[in-house]
């Protein structure tokens, strides 16, 4: 059975390192949920949703 509150837990413990996929100038400015808000080099906000990412990844161990 996967356990998908480990597998939240998981992924939040790498929002420090999410910056490191996006420009120099671009910031993690909040996480709300499963979702991560990053203030981009322009100004503008992106938004990731990290839900398909942790079905993703529940699969792939199902499939271990």
């Amino acid at each position: 059975m996967i356990d998908y509150e480990d597998l939240i837990f998981q992924a939040k413990c790498q929002l420090d390192n999410v910056s490191d996929y996006f420009d120099e100038d671009a910031s993690l400015h909040r996480c709300e949920g499963n979702t991560l808000f990053m203030i981009l080099d322009d100004g503008s906000e992106a938004r990731i949703d990290l839900d398909p990412i942790i079905d993703f990844v529940a699969a792939m161990k199902e499939l271990r």
